[in-house]
Parts: C-alpha cells; sequence; structure tokens
C-alpha cells in the first residue's frame, strides 16, 4: 500500500471500490424471505380495509382517475379534486391504493 496515501482518501478508494465490486451473496436467504412474507401479511392485515374502503370512496375514486389518466388540468375545479391538485405531482396508485409520495390516502369513512 502507499504510504503517503492518506487515510481518507484509502477509505474512498476502497468505499469505491466495494461499490463497484459487491460482496458475494451468502447463499441461502431464506430467513429474509420468510421475514418479507411476515411483513406483508401483517400489512395485509392494515392495507385490505384502507384499499377497500379507497374502491367504495366516491372521490378517490375520482382522484385514482385524475392521476391516471394526468387529466389534472381539466378537473382543477371540481370540488373533489381541487383539495389534491396543489400535492398532484405527489400522487400515485399502487394496488388499490392512493399514494402521496410513500404514504397512503387514508379514506374519509376511516
Amino acid at each position: 500500500m502507499n504510504s503517503s496515501m492518506s487515510q481518507g482518501k484509502m477509505k474512498e478508494t476502497l468505499l469505491d471500490y466495494l461499490s463497484r465490486h459487491p460482496l458475494p451473496e451468502t447463499g441461502s436467504d431464506r430467513a429474509e424471505r420468510m421475514v418479507k412474507q411476515i411483513i406483508a401479511g401483517e400489512h395485509a392485515i392494515v392495507l385490505n380495509p384502507i384499499r377497500e374502503a379507497t374502491n367504495n370512496d366516491h372521490t378517490l375514486k375520482k382522484l385514482k382517475k385524475r392521476i391516471r389518466k394526468g387529466d389534472w388540468l381539466r378537473y382543477r375545479r371540481d370540488h373533489d379534486i381541487q383539495p389534491y391538485y396543489h400535492v398532484r405531482d405527489e400522487l400515485s396508485r399502487y394496488d388499490g391504493l392512493i399514494l402521496k409520495l410513500n404514504r397512503s390516502v387514508v379514506p374519509q369513512q376511516l
């Protein structure tokens, strides 16, 4: 190793190398898959009622359509859409839910 290389530069070089050459997998990710299944099951208990309420909510059905079609400007004066118009770029649909960034939009019924 080059003795004139500073400790900070050496750390930077090592991190750069590791970012381009990741360590090999350990071979068994069974435990990781099991944890992910447990978490998914626990989330399903919470998400299913939100998903159902979203599908039954008049306003959120309209909102899902605006997100899908992207025709916000045309409906910006709609009283149901107006509260969401200013955050339209932060809204998305995923698996029957409406998300604002990484958080679920909870229907008024809940």
